[in-house]
């Protein structure tokens, strides 16, 4: 005896349907890259002659430093104002300490322009205490540590 398999086919059902199912995903697919990707999409400006940008403004040509009209002010809770000494102490101490090191050695040249520069952002920090500008002397002992500690004398 054979045994015949019958195949159940629903007439109402279309034989290309899961082709066209498949090419609709794969469309709605490269439809949403193509147009997720055009954010990302470099945004050009119009070109501009050179001669008809805007010039900036130069720095004095003295090379002095030009003072604020007014420091900066900043409302400081008194705790926020003792853990910014505080921080300005430590970073301008670790300042000191790296410089300290170097003091008796002979630098290379750019050895010697990074201890220039942090010793004049440690007068700088100085000027900044003595005008209560609190945020500027922070932003300058940060930066008279970072750079202090590039120097590498052990």
């Amino acid at each position: 005896m054979e045994l015949q398999r019958e195949t159940h086919r629903d007439p109402h059902r279309n034989p290309c349907r899961g082709v066209r199912m498949a090419s609709r995903a794969l469309l709605l697919c490269a439809v949403a890259v193509a147009a997720g990707s055009c954010a990302h999409a470099p945004h050009r400006r119009a070109a501009v002659n050179i001669e008809r940008r805007p010039t900036p403004i130069q720095p004095d040509s003295s090379g002095v430093p030009v003072a604020r009209d007014r420091p900066r002010v900043m409302v400081m809770t008194p705790q926020t104002l003792h853990s910014t000494i505080a921080t300005i102490a430590e970073d301008t101490l670790a300042a000191r300490q790296a410089l300290g090191r170097c003091g008796t050695r002979k630098l290379l040249p750019d050895q010697e322009g990074v201890f220039d520069s942090s010793t004049r952002l440690l007068m700088q920090v100085r000027e900044a205490l003595a005008s209560v500008d609190f945020t500027r002397a922070l932003s300058l002992a940060r930066q008279a540590r970072q750079t202090a500690s590039s120097i590498g004398c052990r």
